[in-house]
């Protein structure tokens, strides 16, 4: 799971509960962080999303036999990236549904 140093912080603190939702700037700090991220993630998968289309567009108009494996190879380098970022990204998005509860 990732950890987020901003919701190591006492959420539960009869202070913090007191507060209006969203009106702590440390909870507004740390839903920007984990947004941020989210984003970051999103644009990376983006990416690798282009990379595999154009990878197959080469693999489906190539003739040449070792150009077909040498594509096959990086298709498999970015399918396994994809799959990373995807893991990544649904482990970040279970940890601000755990945010979202705590505030």
């Amino acid at each position: 799971m990732i950890k987020m140093p901003c919701m190591q912080e006492n959420m539960n603190s009869p202070i913090l509960q007191s507060l209006r939702r969203g009106s702590d700037p440390r909870a507004a700090t740390c839903r920007g962080k984990l947004q941020s991220k989210r984003s970051k993630l999103n644009m990376e998968i983006n990416k690798e999303l282009m990379l595999r289309s154009g990878a197959e567009n080469l693999f489906k108009a190539s003739t040449n036999k070792k150009m077909k494996e040498t594509v096959a190879l990086e298709l498999s380098f970015v399918n396994s990236n994809l799959q990373l970022l995807k893991e990544q990204l649904a482990e970040l998005n279970s940890s601000v549904e755990l945010y979202q509860m705590q505030n």
